[in-house]
């Protein structure tokens, strides 16, 4: 099976090159640095510290991971890598900008998963351990990290049944098995996802629950100052203010529409909308423009030294590592992805920030922690455009009952915050072996 997966996967490299150059012509990135997607690049001195983050998602964890290890240990340097460009942008304007960390990180995209590819990409890097943010299964990656007795770790790890089932018949039982006798650690989310990974052949004794290290977004004490004067601008000018945060296509509209209404009651009330993803910026823009509401990019009062000016009705946030703060800023949160079918995005990091929220009901990646939050009386979920225009008017009118849902996730913030903390604890045995083979018990 080992054979027959090597080979389609050599066949699909040219498709996946011709990919990322069709790609490239709505998003150059994706032409950069193409010899990186088949394992060539500089040799890296020392042995990094290697993290994985697939997409920007996963690079949110990786980047809270990062600052906690670069912490722990000042000699330490990482390598990170990912497969989007978002993922990498993100990455890179955290960690590799001019702060405390910038000399000691580095960046790449991960090769794809052909035998020759991976051989290159450790054999220039040969890091310590590999740690793998939530969820990657690359069989040819897994065994040559084990034959170099290089250990792996997944963080974060969030596998299900239904996409361990996806891997069984891609792969195949035994190579999937084999792919997971590589992993020295699996600090899983939660019972269930540790539970999955012991059902596909991982030793129980390399098995733990860790939580979710995005849990701790907030807690690095990094924080964007420019964005702070912009929650004390906007909240001094009373107005209502709410964000539709990681929207995906289709989500967009029904906030403007949602907002249009809500314009009718309330002349003062200013809509921030946050697209998930960068390269649709542009279309969103012109979604803006169409809507015939007094709109402005959050990249262009950036430049500005004062706040959103009192007549603004929409604000189109078009630029990276800005959501945080605009989720703090803000009365009421929208969190995207969740009336499409694109499973739902981080609910805790806006409660974290201190914001009532709504999400819709399509959350198949966030389905634990929205019961949780829902249980709790913390969560609006609702399933369709009438019903978000409904809790976004109720919602935005009753102080008391915003108030009311924030003191509701209090406890839940304190049961799941601490996952960093713990994910570091469980990596320090491995870290400490400088790459030695064998279990981690």
């Amino acid at each position: 099976m080992r054979y027959f997966y090597s080979l389609l996967i050599w066949l699909l490299v040219p498709a996946a090159l011709l990919y990322f150059l069709l790609r490239s012509r709505r998003e150059p990135a994706y032409r950069s640095r193409l010899t990186e997607r088949l394992g060539y690049g500089p040799t890296v001195q020392g042995r990094p510290v290697w993290i994985h983050a697939a997409s920007v998602g996963e690079a949110d964890a990786a980047i809270l991971l990062a600052i906690g290890l670069l912490r722990q240990d000042p000699s330490m340097s990482l390598w990170m890598t990912t497969f989007t460009p978002t993922g990498a942008d993100r990455i890179r304007r955290a960690l590799m900008g001019q702060g405390e960390f910038a000399d000691r990180v580095g960046l790449s995209f991960l090769p794809l998963d052909t035998p020759a590819a991976v051989r290159r990409f450790l054999k220039r890097l040969n890091p310590r351990v590999g740690l793998i943010v939530e969820r990657e299964l690359w069989p040819n990656l897994y065994r040559q990290c084990a034959a170099r007795h290089i250990p792996l770790a997944v963080i974060s790890a969030r596998w299900t049944e239904p996409s361990m089932q996806r891997y069984r018949r891609l792969f195949g039982e035994r190579l999937l098995r084999d792919s997971m006798q590589a992993l020295q650690l699996i600090a899983a989310q939660s019972q269930t996802d540790a539970a999955t990974f012991v059902a596909a052949g991982v030793e129980e004794g390399r098995v733990a629950v860790a939580g979710n290290v995005k849990y701790d977004l907030g807690d690095t004490g990094a924080e964007d100052t420019q964005a702070a004067a912009w929650r004390k601008a906007w909240q001094a000018q009373q107005r209502s203010l709410w964000v539709a945060g990681s929207t995906h296509a289709g989500e967009e509209e029904t906030a403007l529409r949602i907002h249009q209404r809500l314009l009718q009651d309330d002349p003062e009330a200013l809509l921030v909308m946050a697209p998930r993803h960068p390269q649709r910026f542009e279309r969103v823009a012109a979604l803006c423009e169409q809507s015939g509401l007094l709109w402005e990019r959050l990249s262009v009062l950036k430049a500005q030294p004062v706040g959103a000016p009192a007549k603004l009705q929409l604000i189109l946030a078009d630029t990276l590592g800005d959501l945080k703060s605009l989720y703090a800023a803000a009365d009421l949160a929208f969190v995207g992805g969740s009336l499409v079918p694109a499973g739902g995005h981080n609910l805790f990091e806006a409660l974290a920030c201190g914001t009532a929220v709504i999400t819709g009901n399509q959350l198949s990646n966030w389905q634990l922690l929205a019961d949780e939050m829902q249980a709790a009386g913390c969560l609006h979920v609702v399933a369709d455009e009438a019903e978000l225009s409904e809790s976004v008017l109720v919602l935005l009118r009753a102080p008391e009952q915003r108030q009311a849902m924030l003191a509701a996730g209090q406890p839940l913030l304190a049961r799941h915050r601490g996952a960093l903390a713990r994910t570091l604890a469980l990596l320090a045995p491995l870290l400490d072996s400088q790459g030695s083979p064998g279990a981690l018990r």
